[in-house]
């Protein structure tokens, strides 16, 4: 008993030290970015713990997820403390604090090792890629569900070491809460089994087949859990179409992720909130070299962990990398790709941990002296404090936040779209501009770029300086086939289709393989009524890119009016297969 009761209070000191660093945030703003949909402007959310309210989160899939026990959550905190952005944030620091503690208990019950628990929770509480989960009150559902993780492998090692009924029950009802917090709980199971192998070594005295036999339970939760957010996804048309994110994009991706997540764990800066697809090489595509590379590193690292599985004593490493992979699936986009970002931080909350296991018992068979094992930890563990509390101010307010994500990648999408909103919104045109035409220089990919290229455009067209703005770009680069076709669908939005056109085929001139300034074509041309013409470019750009869903939804319009229906229908029916989102401005003959 000594023991637990030693890893308790490290583990409350551990906790009031995360919160301390942590404190800062009582000041932070909600962001723009899903804070207000979560929770700032979110009607139901607001009117805190109500009848109608808990009947909504229970039934929603708002945000595109089905999560009612963060949806409460949020409505707990509203019922305590109002719309208050500073006790929202503190609410998630709480729980990061209260995960720390209760990652050092659960650590300890598995391996009887006290220090080694303690490092590995202060690496977890610590660390700046946890900045992103506890400093974004809508990563609520992070937090939170990791505690229903660690709360599940706390009662499941008091279930390993006797089995009865009433101790799975209490597992089966806190896996399922966590299912309803946060549907990356899915890979749950497989970790449990993992447990079996390294520490709790049940695999010597039972039969595999028995221990997977005994998660069937809980696999069942997994798969309902997992129908339910694939449609509340598709619902919430959150999921990139598989014709667009291609499978060796996605897979290609995951493994350069997987690798910078790793280097991100030893050498922590430049984080973000949004990493996207490459551009550089190819839209969407990592150069070869870096993925060879990836999936050298991977499967080396693979194969040295398979070598030390073959001594009991150092089975801790192929449990731990394990554990780093396969909790990372579910946010790889591997199979399937939620939102259009390459990687993310917060994905990294849960599977760094496996990782973490493997340093701190590897440090500790590699370095004898418990005194220089100390100093060393000591030392990682202040380094990675000061990183967190440098990276803590970027999270105050939606300017710093995608401030700092221009600053690092000028050319990321989503940090130049949200200053521009930001900037408009403070009633800074000149500098909303300046942002705008800034992100039309990054090429599109995917339907989220697109639809903001989109967006930016239609707001510079909407404002004599945002024209101005667009005009001297083109002026000053004659020579960019981009900036050339952006001005092109300006001037087509302020009716003036001659002029658009001019610039339009300058820009295939300069770029006769671009998909999107041939369909920018084809809209000037069906606005003058030459369909037949409007149709022959719209082909052409379908054949540089068909998955195009613009160009594909502007033809079916033309074909229609032609009276080619079978044909409009089907270029309809691609359209909104590559773009769900187009479904609704199709007209009732084309449905």
């Amino acid at each position: 008993m000594y023991p637990m009761f030693r890893a308790i209070s490290i583990g409350c000191v551990l906790a009031a030290v995360t919160a301390a660093l942590y404190l800062p945030v009582r000041d932070f703003q909600f962001l723009m970015y899903d804070d207000v949909e979560y929770v700032e402007n979110n009607s139901h959310v607001n009117q805190g713990l109500t009848r109608e309210s808990v009947r909504w989160a229970l039934t929603s899939t708002e945000a595109s997820n089905w999560h009612p026990v963060t949806w409460l959550s949020h409505m707990l905190d509203v019922e305590l403390f109002g719309i208050s952005a500073g006790k929202h944030h503190l609410v998630n620091v709480a729980i990061h604090a209260f995960n720390a503690l209760l990652l050092l208990v659960v650590l300890q019950r598995m391996t009887g090792s006290t220090w080694r628990s303690a490092f590995v929770a202060a690496l977890f509480a610590l660390h700046p890629l946890a900045v992103e989960s506890v400093a974004w009150i809508a990563e609520r559902k992070n937090v939170l569900s990791t505690t229903f993780w660690l709360l599940v492998m706390l009662t499941y090692a008091g279930y390993a070491n006797r089995r009865t009924f009433f101790r799975y029950a209490i597992l089966f009802v806190l896996f399922g809460l966590g299912l309803m917090t946060k549907s990356m709980l899915v890979t749950l199971p497989c970790v449990l089994l993992l447990m079996d192998i390294w520490p709790l070594n049940r695999v010597r005295r039972e039969p595999l087949g028995r221990l997977v036999f005994e998660k069937i339970p809980l696999f069942a939760l997994v798969i309902a859990a997992s129908a339910v957010t694939m449609l509340s996804q598709q619902q919430g048309r959150a999921i990139h179409s598989a014709a667009e994110l291609t499978f060796d994009i996605r897979a290609a991706n995951a493994a350069v992720a997987c690798m910078r997540y790793i280097g991100k764990m030893f050498w922590p800066a430049d984080l973000i909130v949004f990493y996207p697809f490459p551009h550089e090489f190819a839209p969407g595509r990592w150069s070869p070299w870096i993925v060879i590379a990836s999936l050298s590193g991977i499967l080396m690292i693979c194969l040295i962990a398979l070598l030390l599985a073959r001594r009991q004593r150092y089975r801790y490493a192929i449990v731990g990398w394990l554990w780093f992979l396969g909790t990372l699936v579910p946010a790889s986009g591997l199979f399937v790709q939620f939102g259009s970002q390459s990687m993310a931080d917060r994905y990294t909350y849960v599977p760094l941990i496996g990782l973490y296991i493997v340093l701190v018992w590897g440090a500790a068979h590699l370095i004898r002296s418990r005194r220089a094992l100390a100093v060393i930890g000591l030392a990682v563990v202040v380094a990675l404090a000061a990183c967190t509390h440098r990276q803590l101010p970027h999270w105050r307010d939606s300017e710093s936040l995608f401030r700092r994500v221009v600053d690092v990648e000028p050319d990321n999408w989503l940090g130049n779209y949200s200053l521009a909103v930001h900037y408009e919104r403070e009633g800074d045109l000149p500098m909303s501009f300046a942002y705008c035409e800034r992100l039309l220089r990054v090429p599109p990919f995917g339907r989220h770029t697109r639809k903001v290229a989109y967006d930016v455009i239609g707001r510079l067209s909407r404002h004599p300086l945002g024209i101005e703005t667009i005009r001297r770009a083109a002026e000053q680069r004659p020579h960019d086939a981009r900036v050339q076709m952006h001005y092109g669908i300006v001037l087509g939005l302020t009716n003036q289709p001659l002029e658009a056109l001019r610039y339009l085929e300058r820009s295939l001139q300069l770029d006769p393989n671009n998909a999107q300034t041939a369909a920018a074509c084809g809209h000037v041309l069906a606005d003058l009524k030459q369909f037949p013409a409007a149709a022959a470019a719209y082909r052409d750009a379908l054949r540089i890119d068909p998955v195009d869903p613009d160009a594909h939804f502007g033809l079916a319009q033309v074909l229609m009016r032609a009276g080619q229906v079978a044909e409009a229908r089907h270029h309809a029916q691609q359209a909104v297969a590559y773009d769900p989102t187009l479904a609704d401005k199709l007209p009732p003959e084309l449905r």
